[in-house]
């Protein structure tokens, strides 16, 4: 089990973060930042990550990994910096289609970490492996938004701060 959770998947299981990120302030930017206070509205960055998420992983899931991994951490870094630019410079389309890229990045990333931690386990130990990547996973996708949510440094840096600390896991 050690193995298939080495330094290798990090990053395919930390994009899990982004739908974190986006459900803790996707509402607040929406009624904060832009200004529309819809209840709709505020749900729609959070589904669009999550929509896209699935699209991609239906259209796309099924093409080599190294594509897929290769995609989405492009599709996902291209998100996070149109959502981070939006709250400079607040335009809807412009935060929709970055939650549109990021959700769509991050669930390519997500559909290649699981197919990596099924594809590498024992089959005896298979149960043990998808429980530990789940659980690896929720801890990275509600660890990042609560500690964002506590630093006084605003929406923008702990956008910044999930891309960067993204960008460092790509490079180990």
């Amino acid at each position: 089990i050690a193995s298939t959770f080495s330094g290798d998947s990090f990053p395919l299981r930390i994009a899990f973060a982004v739908f974190g990120l986006f459900s803790a302030v996707g509402a607040i930017i929406t009624g904060q930042v832009l200004g529309l206070h819809a209840p709709l509205m505020a749900a729609a960055s959070p589904f669009a990550v999550f929509a896209a998420s699935a699209i991609s992983q239906l259209l796309l899931g099924s093409r080599p990994l190294r594509f897929v991994i290769a995609l989405g951490a492009i599709v996902l870094a291209v998100g996070l910096v149109l959502t981070t630019i939006t709250l400079f410079a607040p335009t809807l389309w412009m935060f929709m289609v970055g939650a549109v890229l990021a959700g769509a990045g991050g669930g390519l990333l997500f559909k290649a970490g699981l197919t990596i931690s099924v594809q590498s386990a024992v089959h005896t130990a298979r149960a043990g492996v998808l429980a530990l990547f789940f659980a690896t996973v929720y801890l990275g996708m509600g660890i990042p938004a609560v500690l964002f949510s506590f630093l006084p440094l605003g929406m923008a840096f702990a956008f910044l701060g999930v891309a960067a600390f993204f960008a460092f896991a790509f490079q180990a």
